[in-house]
């Protein structure tokens, strides 16, 4: 059996995740501060045109466990950001380059 597979997007305003096993993938989508569930079979359906009934699948819980085990794995590994001083001269050189006002 193949190993599940995990996929985020990130965009300005939103960002989706998804969990893809056993031939279903579960895409939750995230804009501003709403969110919205997706179920996908990707053997019978491959352009994801129509959800399935992501309340009376047997396999939901399932692919939510997965899909939540592996945002909380990425939260762990990833990068913690890093702030540094900048010196005027640097700010300067920024600002007049465009990159800061």
């Amino acid at each position: 059996m193949a190993r599940p597979v995990y996929t985020e997007t990130i965009h300005e305003n939103s960002y989706a995740r998804a969990v893809i096993e056993g031939g279903l993938k579960l895409l939750v989508v995230h804009v501003n501060t709403k969110e919205a569930w997706f179920l996908f079979d990707m053997e019978k359906e491959p352009k994801e045109k129509s959800s399935l009934d992501i309340d009376a699948h047997p396999r939901t819980p399932k692919l939510k466990e997965l899909l939540s085990s592996f945002q909380q794995h990425a939260a762990l590994k990833a990068v913690k950001p890093k702030t540094a001083e900048v010196d005027t001269e640097t700010k300067e050189r920024l600002k007049s380059l465009g990159y800061i006002q």
